[in-house]
């Protein structure tokens, strides 16, 4: 399956319109975008684990960074509606 092209490259305005440092990744694990994306359109927004683990009690984010994910999301979600 591949994720909607054109909501990743408007999450990426986003990013760029916020001036926020990144790079693309490819996400081998599904999520649940796979069961998603054969519905409606999908992206994903990644955002820094500070433990470097996933998947576990251990997986850890900075309030920071969730709130740079949350801000993405919501400037996307502006250039989208």
């Amino acid at each position: 399956f591949e994720l909607a092209k054109d909501l990743i490259d408007l999450v990426q305005e986003a990013v760029d319109g916020l001036g926020f440092s990144h790079i693309r990744l490819t996400s081998w694990p599904s999520h649940d975008s796979l069961v998603i994306s054969r519905h409606v359109p999908a992206g994903m927004i990644f955002v820094r684990n500070v433990s470097g683990v996933s998947d576990t009690p251990a997986e850890s984010c900075a309030c920071d960074d969730v709130d740079r994910g949350l801000g993405v999301l919501t400037a996307a979600a502006e250039r989208f509606f």
